[in-house]
């Protein structure tokens, strides 16, 4: 440490510089003392209104303390060339841009240190790092509280992601990268694209990194004349590399994106106001709440470097999978989007995985609202149309879909997991560990599960079994949930595995091959089957397997009333509602949330019961859709020698 006279002598050289400097309406730029920093940090900020600057940015501990050191700049007409003039005799390591309305959480900047060294380590020659931002592929990435939606937008990640824009929210430069903001770019809009750009023109990256802070703003329900004018001198700037995503709307010469852009805000902030939000009154308690403070979130490096959690020594690092579920006209548009808000809100290190929506059969055009939603959580949507002769079977277009992705992504992992689930927290149990090539949960014994050769449903399963070449005394035995042994049965609504075992196109053919060999001798064995094709699938292939706890996929519903108990889902990280958002079965599923998971429940309670999109057209199709298909079934159900409710066939 350095010693006090030092000290001291740097704080009055460093308060001197800084009341040298005038901004435009003549007002000195405030200083705040230093204390001394592994690495030096400097904080800017162009303000306007000295209510939300006080309550916010100056609210933070460590600037308050005096810890850092803050220069606020006021009368600036662009905050680009505002920064670009303040900074020019900077002699800070670590240069921090954030805006009025930002609260930084106790310890943030011991944090930012700590993550900048490990930056450094991975890429010596880094520019620019921001809190959120958006991939080249456009995949937004980030970790905040943003008030005006009244929202965490995204979850935990590690490692930092590089980024092709970052939100100007915060952003923080390495000095002696030498890249600085461009004082020619007009307004308070773009400029974290910009500098991104700057580096990225100049041979180095850019990183969105996890460090998440409360931002108190209103509202963004436009964009007015300034941000055009920022857009339109990007769009001269930058043509050589166009189009070129931004956090809110793609750079392109084609207008079309940001006319649709500001008409789709505009109709916000005329017809769905309930959907914005004020700032909060505490933004300290709100940092607490969300577990943001240092006592928290803070992360230690463990001996290999790697960030990880003291108290469950799991790593902070995001796992390589890739989410699949399906999506068609209907409740299940509502409830996919629920799902995967749920994922990017409380997963934590998995909130920012890809997801990618299949539609595997005809099904009437999705909702406006869904394709709009889907767009905003970062939901790719695959459209595929098999030859498949048994698109009636609701559970063959999960199997359509798993094998449609799994040619489609490039991640060790892929995770199917079902619309009728929420996530309650990070869902660490979803990992494939070495050694282990498929997950999954036995919950229950089911309708057609097996206890063995005295159960009613054995004959069934020695059928089953008996098309992969094996006995159903040869398939592994599983304790389910409630307590109770069965053949190898598992839940199909989650499972993972590794995608090189090919499983998804494996699962697809034995599908089909029961379909067609006409196993099933009832409704329920039919209905049922891909749960029962799953298990033996993975027997077939001769993959390592791992039973999920049931923490990992635990079920809510009203065949099973006695899980509604706040007590037994304390510890849920997958919650399986199944039928518990219907409109009957609403306040039971809230106030079983509400005394363990406080924060998903705040969440969901203003939403309400889930209902389709309101359509008469799209409701007639799915309809008719729904009547074609039933006929379909009841034909393959004669062929087969039963009915929906009669089995003159032995079991």
């Amino acid at each position: 440490m350095l010693p006090r006279n030092l000290i001291l002598a740097r704080e009055r050289i460093i308060e001197q510089s800084l009341k040298s400097i005038l901004i435009n309406d003549r007002r000195p730029v405030k200083s705040i003392k230093v204390r001394a920093m592994a690495c030096s940090i400097q904080v800017y900020c162009v303000a306007n209104h000295q209510p939300t600057l006080t309550h916010n940015l100056q609210r933070s501990p460590e600037i308050a303390d005096g810890d850092v050191q803050t220069s606020i700049i006021w009368g600036a007409s662009a905050a680009s060339a505002a920064y670009c003039s303040a900074t020019s005799g900077a002699d800070a390591d670590i240069l921090v841009f954030a805006h009025q309305d930002v609260y930084f959480p106790d310890g943030w900047f011991a944090r930012l240190q700590t993550i900048c060294q490990k930056l450094s380590s991975i890429d010596p020659s880094w520019a620019v790092a921001g809190l959120c931002g958006r991939t080249r592929d456009g995949q937004f990435v980030g970790h905040l509280w943003d008030s005006g939606v009244g929202a965490v937008c995204g979850g935990r990640f590690d490692p930092p992601r590089d980024a092709a824009t970052l939100d100007e929210v915060v952003l923080i430069v390495r000095r002696a990268s030498g890249i600085k903001f461009d004082p020619a770019l007009p307004s308070f809009h773009l400029y974290g694209t910009d500098i991104v750009l700057e580096a990225r023109k100049a041979g180095m990256n850019s990183y969105v990194i996890d460090l998440p802070i409360i931002h108190n703003s209103k509202a963004d329900v436009r964009l007015d004349h300034t941000y055009l004018a920022a857009y339109r001198y990007m769009i001269r700037k930058w043509k050589a590399v166009l189009p070129w995503p931004t956090v809110i709307v793609e750079l392109t010469n084609n207008p079309l994106p940001l006319l649709l852009r500001r008409m789709r805000m505009k109709y916000k902030s005329v017809l769905r106001q309930s959907t914005l939000h004020p700032p909060v009154k505490c933004p300290e308690m709100k940092a607490n709440e969300l577990g943001f403070l240092k006592e928290s979130e803070n992360a230690h490096v463990s001996a290999g470097g790697a960030f990880c959690d003291d108290s469950s020594k799991i790593p902070a690092t995001p796992p390589s999978m890739t989410v699949v579920v399906c999506v068609e006209s209907g409740l299940l548009e509502p409830l996919t989007v629920r799902m995967v808000d749920s994922l990017r809100r409380f997963g934590g290190r998995f909130a920012n995985l890809e997801v990618v929506a299949v539609t595997p059969r005809m099904t009437p055009p999705l909702a406006r609202e869904t394709r709009r939603r889907m767009a905003e959580l970062g939901i790719k949507h695959l459209q595929v149309s098999p030859n498949n002769p048994y698109s009636w079977h609701h559970y063959m277009n999960k199997a359509e879909a798993i094998a449609a992705v799994e040619d489609r992504v490039t991640t060790e992992a892929i995770a199917w997991v079902d619309s009728d689930i929420l996530f309650t927290r990070e869902p660490n149990g979803l990992e494939l560990l070495p050694g282990v090539d498929f997950l999954a949960s036995a919950p229950d014994a089911g309708v057609i599960g097996s206890r063995g050769v005295t159960d009613p449903n054995d004959p069934f399963w020695q059928r089953s079994a008996e098309l992969i070449g094996k006995d159903a005394d040869d398939l592994p035995w599983l304790q389910t949930g409630d307590g109770h042994r069965i053949r190898f049965y598992w839940n199909a609504g989650l499972y993972v595995y590794r995608r090189k075992a090919r499983f998804g196109r494996e699962f697809l053919a034995d599908f089909k091959t029961f379909l067609d060999r006409r196993v099933a001798r009832t409704h329920s064995q039919v209905h049922f089957m891909d749960q029962v094709v799953l298990g033996l699938t993975v027997v077939r292939l001769g993959l390592a397997w791992r039973a999920l706890p049931d923490s990992s996929n635990f079920p809510v519903c009203s065949f099973l009333p006695e899980n509604y108990d706040g007590a037994k889902v304390a510890d849920v990280s997958v919650l399986h509602f199944h039928d518990s958002m219907n409109p009957e079965l609403w306040d039971k599923l809230l106030s079983t949330l509400a005394p363990a998971h406080p924060l998903v429940h705040q969440w969901l309670a203003p939403q309400g019961p889930v209902v389709p999109h309101p359509s008469v057209i799209s409701s007639l199709a799915r309809e008719s859709l729904r009547i074609a298909r039933g006929l379909e079934r009841r034909f393959y159900y004669a062929q087969s020698g039963f009915t929906k409710t009669r089995n003159p066939l032995p079991r």
